[in-house]
């Protein structure tokens, strides 16, 4: 009964097992590829964030123990030291008052040398704004490889209590 059935040449048995190893190999790749280009962007995002958090810190200065910031009817002056390690592109200024808040996405200050010291002067709405509570500058960078700025939220001076100019 066994004598008539053939079993599968050697030949044919060595394609198939190439064939299933090949496809579970792509299938395995195709699975990384998806997994590293989609946490690609998460990671980039994490490497801009380290950088602001090491390289850029910035401090109000102060003349005989006061710091260097006041508030005019439509605009705030600050002088800011760059103690850091990095350049800053640019700065945000938001502005929080008892009306609602201003924000400037671009002070134009040009960019701050490390080790620099320098003067910012931004105007706003006073209408939108009401009195001024609180202002925030937040340092930009130009992302290395890549269009725009990455903000350094996390390393932003934020000074409340301004004084007027």
């Amino acid at each position: 009964m066994f004598c008539q059935k053939r079993a599968v040449s050697p030949l044919i048995a060595t394609v198939l097992l190439l064939v299933v190893t090949v496809s579970i190999g792509a299938l395995v790749m195709g699975i990384v590829r998806g997994f590293v280009t989609d946490n690609k962007a998460s990671m980039e995002g994490r490497a801009e964030l380290i950088s602001c958090s090491t390289n850029v810190v910035l401090e109000v200065l102060k003349v005989d123990g006061v710091p260097q910031v006041c508030k005019g009817t439509d605009y705030a002056d600050i002088i800011l030291e760059n103690t850091g390690n990095a350049d800053i592109d640019d700065f945000q200024m938001i502005v929080l008052g008892d009306a609602g808040v201003y924000n400037n996405d671009s002070v134009n200050a040009g960019v701050m040398a490390k080790g620099a010291t320098k003067e910012l002067n931004a105007s706003f709405n006073p209408a939108t704004v009401g009195n001024v509570e609180q202002v925030k500058f937040i340092p930009k960078l130009k992302r290395s490889g890549a269009a725009g700025y990455s903000y350094c939220t996390d390393v932003a001076v934020k000074y409340e209590g301004l004084e007027s100019c």
